[in-house]
């Protein structure tokens, strides 16, 4: 990955145990351990890492980088059918028959990381109505993936006739 996001900085490797910090070009010194940083505790690569993409609106480019999967995010599995504001994880393939509905707000929102190779199937779709937030993030591979149908409502979305929140992928 090209950095990791720490105290406002989105940093990147300039050196074996050194960073800098590519906005405000900024170093900090940090040594790693078992692929985790000891100063920040955040891990540079690996299957435990999602992708965050922002607009770096001074460089006027994308931004990628790594950050680890929350150790606090709930895995998704066939019983989870509201989805709160906070931290969820795709780590097998998952199928509702029902719709799942999405509770997070802008103060908290709910944030589901797909894991690479893995499939949500949500037959019934995903509500997220006029006043919720959900955020959908991917790994390196972008091989995780949403299968949402709406009948007569958004896959994902607000339900029939209802408006819907704020989707963020």
């Amino acid at each position: 990955g090209d950095g990791y996001l720490t105290s406002g900085h989105i940093l990147k490797s300039t050196g074996p145990d050194r960073h800098e910090c590519i906005r405000c070009h900024i170093s900090e010194e940090h040594s790693f351990e078992n692929g985790k940083c000891t100063v920040c505790g955040r891990s540079v690569t690996g299957e435990n890492c999602y992708i965050v993409r922002s607009r770096d609106e001074q460089a006027k480019k994308l931004i990628s980088y790594e950050e680890a999967i929350p150790d606090t995010a709930t895995v998704i599995d066939n019983t989870t059918t509201t989805l709160e504001g906070g931290w969820y994880v795709l780590s097998s393939d998952v199928e509702f028959a029902g719709r799942i509905t999405v509770t997070g707000t802008a103060d908290n929102p709910t944030n589901i990381i797909l894991k690479d190779g893995f499939t949500l199937n949500a037959k019934g779709g995903i509500n997220v109505g006029k006043d919720n937030v959900l955020n959908i993030y991917g790994q390196k591979d972008d091989s995780g993936k949403i299968v949402a149908e709406g009948y007569s409502d958004a896959g994902i979305g607000g339900g029939k006739g209802g408006d819907g929140g704020t989707v963020t992928i």
